[in-house]
């Protein structure tokens, strides 16, 4: 049972008490069989995000047998059952399955993406128990231009210092540092967002690795959880990254035998099927029906009679926006958004871009439609579940960032499909997510450069993950490392608000590698890799590079995530 506690990003699971034939003999480490681990799946959420029927598939090979060079102290099964797991994006998937993982165990587990060392130690309680899992800090140890990288190996050697010394004086006993995953080509799933990973991450890993030894070396009480040699193996993570739900279930038996326990014998897993290749009528087209389709409208009751649409607009310059409105007093508030052509995709020469977006073509919006203000906040989405909708999702995780007006997180794209489904039926009006073209679109409003500001950003105009200063100190402007409040910022010149950072929009398409062969009239873009969905923007946890109005990114449809959200469009 999961038991919030005060302080941020905290839970506290407890789990029942073991069953007497699975009593863990806590001072004994046996050499384990091996275990295979998966691919796509569940999401970080409290609540399922896969509608379809999930098979399970039994998980064949275990971690690989505990290096004893690497274990640290013995651990005592007279100290109480209490771990403290503080974590990045390494180790955040396993946070659900740790609680049925370490049964008889109070877990007590803080973190969220990009906490940095300094920042993690400013935030640990009083007290952490008597082990404590370390899987963050990473980040210090990458820099784009690999400059000055002793100096950064310094800052990262004495964050790990003193977090060590933190543990310490509040009362861990055993210390366990994740090792990260070392990557190859081979292991990474086939989507846009683990080729990125892998371009910019993978070369700095092995040194992460190599200092997390040198620590071990220093403070050889220390155990390393060796998931460096688990994660040789492919299907185990959404991209190159963050685990799914096999990953997640290896991690916690590599973490178990870092600690000092038995790893557990082989089970049954279960996963998500692929989705299916239809799309739903309601995240559909660039320009919906004016009667919702059966399947998406209300089962007893049609929608409202309206006027025919109008015809499509000659395209000339782009215009302001005409007006705003809302559809209901809990309905986002939509922006009327003209007509017109742009060139989707980034140029040749532009800084940081990746092939899949190109190539560059004209594309055409037709018709004027409105367009979400905001990204959907937590206040829109508790009226969907108040309302009778949203039943997969129906209380989303906040991180502990507040509800009201910050933009709901940890929905999936499926989460969004039964948002726009209840507004629809709510309105009578046919409310879908944009599809890729409406959204560049709408993002550039008009502008030819990177950013609708211009050929650049900054912290005081969108929220994304600014990079630290030549030595390490500090970033190099505000990082506010969370998602904030709708409308912070000024709005682009269709008055919208967000498009750049704060978190990532799904929008209506399947993954395309590229835009070769796409439609040039802002429809969906038919076809792709049916298993991974679109999702534009950026958000708080995304360098600058990711933020631009070019930039895409394919994800899981299931996946939840704390910088994962949505904005919605409909037709006039």
């Amino acid at each position: 049972m999961a038991q919030a506690q005060p302080g941020r990003d905290t839970f506290i699971f407890l789990a029942p008490a073991p069953a007497p034939q699975n009593t863990e003999a806590a001072s004994k480490q046996k050499s384990p069989q091996r275990r295979r681990s998966p691919v796509v799946a569940a999401p970080t959420g409290d609540a399922p995000a896969v509608k379809r029927k999930a098979p399970t598939t039994a998980s064949s090979l275990p971690p690989p047998p505990l290096n004893p060079a690497l274990a640290g102290v013995a651990l005592d099964p007279s100290w109480p059952k209490q771990l403290f797991v503080i974590s990045d994006s390494v180790m955040l998937g396993a946070k659900p399955a740790l609680s049925s993982g370490m049964p008889g165990w109070q877990v007590n587990f803080m973190g969220r993406p990009a906490l940095m060392i300094p920042k993690a130690i400013g935030e640990l309680p009083g007290s952490v128990g008597s082990i404590a899992v370390v899987a963050l800090g990473y980040n210090s140890l990458w820099y784009k231009d690999r400059k000055d990288f002793q100096r950064w190996s310094d800052y990262f050697d004495k964050g790990a210092e003193d977090m060590l010394a933190a543990l310490k004086r509040r009362g861990a006993k055993k210390i366990v540092w994740v090792l990260l995953r070392e990557l190859t080509a081979e292991l990474l799933p086939n989507n846009g967002t683990a080729s990125m990973q892998y371009s910019k991450y993978s070369w700095y890993f092995p040194y992460v690795n190599e200092r997390l030894r040198a620590l071990k070396a220093r403070h050889p009480e220390m155990a390393l959880a060796d998931w460096a040699t688990a994660a040789r193996q492919p299907g185990i993570t959404y991209d190159a990254i963050h685990l799914n739900p096999k990953g997640a279930e290896l991690m916690v038996d590599v973490v178990r035998m870092a600690v000092g326990l038995e790893p557990r014998p082989p089970r049954a897993i279960t996963t998500a099927e692929t989705p299916p290749p239809a799309v739903p009528p309601s995240l559909r087209g660039t320009d919906p029906p004016a009667t919702l389709p059966a399947d998406q409208g209300p089962t007893a009751t049609k929608a409202p009679e309206s006027d025919p649409e109008p015809p499509p607009l000659p395209v000339g310059p782009i215009a302001k926006p005409t007006y705003a409105f809302r559809d209901c007093a809990k309905c986002p508030e939509m922006v009327v958004i003209p007509a017109g052509s742009f060139m989707m995709g980034s140029p040749d020469g532009e800084a940081d871009r990746s092939p899949g977006e190109g190539p560059q073509r004209q594309v055409t919006i037709p018709r004027p439609m409105a367009v979400g203000k905001f990204e959907v906040t937590f206040a829109e989405w508790e009226a969907c579940a108040s309302g009778g909708g949203c039943k997969s999702n129906p209380s989303p995780g906040d991180e502990g960032w507040g509800k009201d007006r910050q933009p709901v997180i940890n929905v999936s794209w499926d989460d969004a499909g039964e948002y726009v489904k209840w507004l629809s039926q709510k309105t009578g009006k046919a409310y879908r997510l944009l599809t890729e073209a409406e959204w560049e679109y709408a993002a550039r409003a008009g502008t030819t450069s990177p950013f609708a500001a211009g050929a650049t950003i900054t912290p005081e105009q969108a929220n994304y993950q600014t990079n630290f200063n030549e030595d390490g100190s500090k970033r190099e402007g505000g990082y506010r490392e969370q998602a904030i409040k709708v409308g912070t910022f000024a709005p682009n010149a269709f008055d919208l608000h967000d498009m750049h950072g704060n978190v990532w929009e799904w929008v209506a398409d399947n993954w395309h590698e590229d835009y070769a062969g796409a439609p040039t009239d802002g429809t969906i873009n038919a076809g792709g890799d049916t298993s991974m969905r679109v999702q534009r923007g950026g958000s708080w946890y995304s360098f600058v590079s990711e933020i631009r109005s070019a930039s895409r990114h394919g994800d899981q449809p299931d996946h939840r995530g704390a910088d994962i959200g949505f904005r919605v469009a409909r037709g006039l």
